[in-house]
């Protein structure tokens, strides 16, 4: 994507997110007049909510990927960032088993987009798994001058060829999905001297690798 091209569409993103604002506070309010409304009326609004939530989401997503990366790398226990985002993200799937680094693994990490890259990654693997669910292996690990961080799933894997292509602006995989997701992974790790890469296991299922710098690079 040009750069005319991205701030072209940054700027129609910024003006959709201001309406679906307002079309948020309008439901609100709504809402809050029909409190004795029945099922016919309150579940649509239940619906539209969702949706202009959804929206919106969208929006911020086409946002965050238009303006330059803000990384504010320091030392922490990257190990302890990863295992709390990957918690809060498989809430809400009980079929899933999640695996999680136990020990302290010290680096160099911006803790609130380490955060948003895990729990988008855990995320995609619960949905990939389905509502069968299974295991989410999650690792932390100190490999020469890098932190890192894997994140494996017993899923159905990669179709071939598309390792390198998933992390493309709008490609995607996924029946509605936005193709937006896994571009910020790949834009908050780089902002943070890092990188990401996708595989498929031997074993099955796919496993997403972020590399990050241990030390403080001057």
């Amino acid at each position: 994507m040009t750069e005319l091209r991205r701030t072209e569409v940054a700027g129609l993103a910024h003006e959709l997110r201001n309406h679906f604002s307002v079309m948020q506070n309008a439901l609100f309010l709504l809402r809050n007049r029909l409190p004795d409304a029945g099922p016919a009326v309150r579940r649509p609004l239940e619906i539209l909510e969702a949706e202009v939530r959804a929206a919106r989401g969208l929006a911020e997503a086409v946002l965050d990927l238009g303006r330059p990366v803000d990384a504010h790398p320091e030392t922490c226990d990257v190990a302890a960032r990863v295992r709390d985002a990957a918690e809060t993200a498989a809430l809400g799937a009980p079929a899933v088993h999640l695996r999680l680094p136990a020990a302290e693994v010290t680096g160099q990490a911006d803790p609130v987009l380490l955060a948003r890259m895990v729990r988008n990654l855990v995320r995609n693997a619960v949905e990939a798994m389905g509502p069968g669910g299974g295991e989410i292996a999650v690792s932390v690990t100190r490999e020469g001058g890098e932190v890192v961080t894997r994140v494996a799933d017993s899923g159905p894997g990669l179709p071939p060829g598309e390792e390198a292509a998933v992390f493309a602006p709008f490609h995607t995989l996924k029946s509605g999905g936005t193709g937006l997701g896994l571009a910020l992974v790949r834009a908050f790790a780089e902002a943070q001297g890092g990188t990401v890469e996708a595989a498929n296991r031997p074993e099955g299922g796919a496993v997403f690798t972020i590399r990050l710098p241990a030390e403080d690079v001057p």
